[in-house]
């Protein structure tokens, strides 16, 4: 699978429950600021700098009940074994070695993505 835009993360992370906020922040009458943020969706996260973590907590967290849910209303069947089994060709493929912890949460972001991108 090729690299994803960053659109395409972003649009992951929407997908998944989390909100892009901008700020006007005005400590002074002449001056403003603007920041950005990362909202997650049970309020508990606020990530000021680049995207959420692509970690095996997010992605469980958030992206996987979202996954079980596109696949259920699909009628997948079985939905479970099928996306943990792509997980998996997609660490062998990546890394040769499906032990390789660091490259088993970019695995997993990639076929969330795809889930995703097939319930448009």
């Amino acid at each position: 699978m090729s690299e994803l835009t960053q659109e395409q993360i972003n649009e992951f992370w929407e997908w998944c429950g989390w909100k892009w906020h901008d700020v006007e922040i005005n400590p002074e009458p002449r001056v403003k600021y603007r920041g950005s943020h990362w909202i997650s969706p049970d309020d508990e996260q606020y990530i000021w700098t680049g995207n959420p973590p692509i970690d095996l907590n997010n992605l469980f967290r958030y992206a996987v009940p979202q996954a079980l849910k596109v696949i259920t209303e699909q009628g997948y069947c079985p939905s479970i074994m099928r996306l943990f089994q792509i997980w998996y060709d997609e660490l062998v493929n990546q890394t040769g070695d499906s032990s390789n912890v660091e490259q088993a949460a970019p695995a997993l972001f990639k076929v969330l993505n795809l889930v995703r991108e097939q319930s448009k």
